[in-house]
């Protein structure tokens, strides 16, 4: 048990690795907060809460409040990027972009290959 404590407690200051957001700006402080340390910290304290003798019997519950609460921020900061500056290029999602469609085997937008000029009628 000590063991995933000790992993938990290494994860806020390794998540500082992937590089610190930009000061100046309060928004991408806050979603870096979201997205690394909020979500390391409440597993922390729920790792904590289920070793303590006291709050033990109840280490479900923690661990559930705490699984919810990390993936609840995760969840929070992807809706607090603003997707608006964003080029259509950016906001596509397909890992692998097809370069050669299949074109159309009919390239004429009618579907009667040989129309008929004059159209029958039925009743003469």
């Amino acid at each position: 048990m000590w063991r995933l404590v000790k992993v938990a407690a290494v994860l806020p200051p390794v998540s500082l690795c992937h590089g610190l957001p930009d000061p100046t700006s309060p928004s991408r402080v806050a979603l870096f907060l979201l997205r690394t340390i909020l979500p390391a910290l409440a597993l922390l304290g729920a790792a904590g809460l289920c070793r303590w003798r006291r709050t033990a019997p109840w280490w479900r519950v923690y661990v559930v409040v705490a699984c919810v609460t990390a993936y609840a921020s995760l969840v929070a900061a992807d809706f607090a990027v603003d997707y608006a500056s964003w080029t259509v290029r950016a906001k596509d999602s397909n890992p692998i972009p097809n370069p050669n469609p299949i074109p159309n085997p009919n390239p004429n937008p009618n579907p009667n290959p040989s129309p008929d000029p004059q159209p029958s009628n039925p009743n003469p």
